[in-house]
């Protein structure tokens, strides 16, 4: 069965290796090994799935890049086990090369002739060993991916949950917003999450509207969200939009 292959979005020459799967609620994450043939060097990209069949990507830039040459993973990033999670980080141990992914001649090597005065190396056996090390790297379990908005600045995204009943819930945020820069207009670029109930005909629910929802910002892992209506969701209320304003959303939970 084929998960993933490389597409339109990726260069002609690349390559995926393994897909290391973890289970999360709601889903799985995948670490992937990507080979890029033109420069010879193998990275990490992380991968979604709601069923374990069916791939996506997120993101497509690397999750864990290579180091410049010469240091450890500068060349090749080799995934060695599963992910470990542990006091809420997700751990990969892997094998990190300092040179590339590709056999090392050595220059030393006596020289064949191989046309008219055409000389290379003679390979055979004369080629380098791939110098390496077995690391580590870690990532916040809660804040593998977030939402945010796509042209950033003051610009503001949005977001709606599918349709789930959500009578007598209560929601709560994990959630980073930026602090405002210099400005002479107060609060212009300063970051917020705001939420919206909606009904099923998406018309926003009065006292559940985003003019009535407090502004969150911060550093939150599990925030309250507030309206002038209250903080629990009326029977009516079938889905939840979000407006994001610099600020990246973890993740959200409505519980009882």
């Amino acid at each position: 069965m084929m998960l993933l292959t490389a597409d339109e979005r990726d260069h002609r020459d690349t390559q995926y290796q393994e897909c290391v799967p973890h289970k999360v609620p709601g889903g799985y994450i995948g670490m992937i090994t990507m080979y890029l043939p033109l420069t010879q060097t193998l990275n990490l990209r992380l991968a979604a799935s709601r069923d374990g069949r069916r791939w996506w990507f997120p993101d497509r830039r690397p999750c864990f890049d290579n180091a410049p040459l010469g240091d450890y993973g500068g060349g090749m990033i080799w995934q060695s086990q599963y992910p470990i999670v542990e006091n809420n980080r997700l751990y990969i141990y892997y094998g990190g090369t300092e040179g590339p992914h590709r056999q090392i001649s050595d220059s030393r090597a006596p020289s064949k002739q191989i046309g008219y005065l055409e000389n290379v190396i003679d390979h055979g056996a004369h080629f380098l060993p791939f110098n390496s090390a077995l690391c580590r790297v870690s990532w916040r379990y809660d804040r593998l991916y977030a939402l945010a908005s796509a042209a950033g600045g003051p610009t503001i995204g949005t977001a709606v949950t599918k349709p789930q009943s959500l009578d007598g819930k209560k929601l709560s945020l994990n959630l980073l917003t930026r602090p405002p820069k210099k400005s002479d207009k107060p609060h212009f670029d300063e970051g917020y999450v705001q939420v919206e109930l909606l009904d099923a005909q998406d018309k926003p629910l009065p006292g559940f509207t985003r003019g009535e929802c407090t502004p969150l910002n911060g550093d939150h892992q599990a925030l309250p969200v507030k309206w002038t209506g209250g903080d629990m969701a009326p029977s009516t209320a079938k889905k939840a939009k979000f407006y994001l304003k610099r600020a990246f959303l973890y993740g959200f939970e409505f519980t009882e």
